[in-house]
């Protein structure tokens, strides 16, 4: 079957000008743009109308729902807002390779956060060749490529253990990553600020990742903290990526409260002169001011040393008990710098700033299962605590609520910058434009960070794309249309190495959007996560039309699996 998309104005994803132009589509390829007339073709007139690159999500954790099998019918949003490629495996995390421990103990660390219901069978995650094949039957509803997680691996050789690896679990850590680049992995992603990644230190990761450049393989970093220690944090990945040779992508990369905006400043400067030295770095961010993890991301590390049930006997200590919530409070409300003694190995970074109460605010809970929590769904930790008759014991009420849900809380968090306090999950477009010099970052690439599909908690998996190009690109003049389509496709697909897709050129894979560049724009919003975009009339996905004026289209599903070496 041909199509041919008629009278448009071509934006190419490459940054240049858009143009007058036509597409012809045939299977899954472009085949042909110009002035070009078909006998035998769908005719699409696009006349007014942008026709774009489909859009690639540098930073997601959809891999846990492609892997299920059950419905994953709740990612059908992803096309509405034109995304048609997927970045998975970020933060260190991946369902493969997963072997015990490490699988049961990822499982009981992250729960519900990115599976949704639950995880991809165990048998079908010892290694990646057999998730991915899993994925592959499922028929993916968008196009995915996959890192494997250094805490996945690091995981299933050592289980949640803190301290130095042995000779012997580097060398398995190694073979691990080894085989996953085999088998089509992008590289291997780190996410310091959690555990298991968080306990290697830097000599570790350079070393189990040794093999990386030799499979052109790269690297991408949640980094250790995303507050005060931000500049060393940048430094850190910084120094990986330049010893082992490979490129480095930096995630979600903005400071989590005011008070490390020149720490922030500091890392970019870094970035800047590690660039001048060939290093290749990108970043990407989320266009949103909240993000959404597990709440165990805020314990101390050394809580869960040795597994999620020992963190549950350690919290049921009083002695203990009283020292994580002194550790949270003090920490939130200084936002300070801590070594860890426990865990010799590596400083714990805390990443939090701003004053305690505000944070209480701004921590919003989700996922609860036990009747008597239920009517807590969606609340903030300070609004919990009121209704317990805790308010000004909010971290106790945290703790109470971690052992009752076994550790399977999952959370949105916004940003702390001074002056937010009650009123966290409202838009606060002013705060965000402030962040228009980030966004404007030549290296910078859009990523949702979306975790979870129909929890219904984040306007991101209706709105992201769509708030980029049309809000913060075109209504607040962040930059002209071809800068912010470029933003969303031919650069994200270079920094990711994603072949063949990414622009519109002659032999590359159809995936397109045909979308009115002055009404496209979010509708989804805090209060009302489910709003479909305005101003996407279409989307193809390899060469086949899935969404048509808001509409899913797809009788079948016809993405695909992104291996490294195809």
């Amino acid at each position: 079957m041909k199509t041919l998309i008629k009278n448009c104005n071509l934006v190419d994803g490459t940054g240049s000008p858009g143009r007058n132009a036509d597409i012809l589509i045939e299977g899954d390829r472009i085949v042909a743009v110009g002035n070009l007339t078909s006998d035998d073709a769908v005719i699409i007139d696009a006349a007014g109308l942008v026709v774009s690159p489909g859009f690639i999500d540098a930073h997601t954790h959809y891999d846990f729902i492609l892997g299920n099998k059950e419905d994953i019918s709740c990612l059908i949003p992803l096309l509405y807002q034109g995304i048609t490629t997927v970045i998975c495996g970020c933060c260190g995390i991946s369902p493969a390779p997963a072997i015990p421990p490490g699988y049961r103990e990822q499982k009981h660390f992250f729960g519900e956060t990115f599976s949704q219901r639950k995880w991809p069978p165990e048998e079908e995650c010892r290694t990646l060749d057999s998730f991915l094949n899993m994925v592959e039957e499922n028929n993916p509803i968008v196009n995915a490529a996959f890192y494997v997680g250094f805490s996945t691996v690091r995981s299933s050789v050592m289980g949640f253990k803190s301290g130095k690896a042995s000779d012997e679990e580097r060398e398995q850590m190694r073979a691990l990553i080894r085989q996953s680049m085999e088998e089509g992995a992008l590289g291997v992603s780190f996410g310091l600020e959690y555990v298991s990644s968080a306990f290697a230190d830097t000599e570790e990761m350079i070393y189990i990742c040794s093999d990386l450049k030799d499979y052109g393989g790269r690297i991408s970093a949640h980094i250790r903290s995303l507050g005060i220690g931000m500049a060393d944090a940048t430094r850190e990945v910084i120094t990986i990526a330049e010893t082992l040779g490979v490129p480095l992508q930096i995630s979600h990369y903005a400071p989590f409260c005011d008070e490390a905006l020149p720490e922030f400043f500091e890392g970019v400067g870094e970035i800047d002169m590690a660039m001048e030295r060939g290093v290749d770095i990108g970043i990407d961010l989320v266009a949103l001011l909240f993000s959404m993890t597990t709440p165990n991301e805020f314990f101390p590390y050394w809580l869960f040393d040795g597994g999620v049930d020992k963190a549950a006997e350690r919290l049921k200590d009083e002695t203990i008990r009283k020292e994580v919530v002194e550790y949270l409070t003090t920490a939130i409300s200084s936002g300070f710098e801590t070594w860890n003694t426990l865990l010799p190995v590596y400083n714990q970074i805390v990443v939090i700033g701003g004053t305690a109460n505000r944070f209480a605010h701004q921590l919003r809970l989700f996922n609860f299962k036990q009747p008597e929590n239920l009517s807590f769904e969606g609340k903030t930790l300070a609004e919990i605590a009121n209704e317990r008759g805790q308010g000004d014991e909010p971290y106790e009420v945290f703790l109470d609520l971690t052992l009752e849900e076994d550790f399977n809380l999952y959370m949105c968090v916004s940003l702390s910058y001074e002056g937010v306090e009650e009123n966290t999950f409202d838009d606060n477009d002013a705060l965000l434009k402030t962040a228009l010099p980030v966004f404007q970052l030549p290296f910078l690439s859009c990523g949702s960070d979306v975790i979870g599909g129909d929890r219904n908690s984040n306007p991101g998996l209706y709105a992201h794309f769509p708030r980029f190009i049309g809000t913060i690109g075109r209504d607040w003049e962040g930059f002209p249309l071809e800068e912010a389509v470029h933003k969303c496709t031919g650069l994200p697909a270079k920094q990711f190495g994603i072949k063949e897709r990414g622009l519109i050129k002659e032999g590359y894979y159809a995936d397109l959007v045909i979308f009115d560049k002055d009404t496209i724009k979010e509708r989804a919003n805090t209060a009302n996560c489910t709003e479909k975009p305005e101003g996407i009339h279409m989307v193809f996905l390899n060469g086949q039309k899935v969404v048509e004026d808001n509409e899913y289209l797809g009788e079948k599903r016809y993405g695909k699996v992104l291996r490294k070496f195809e």
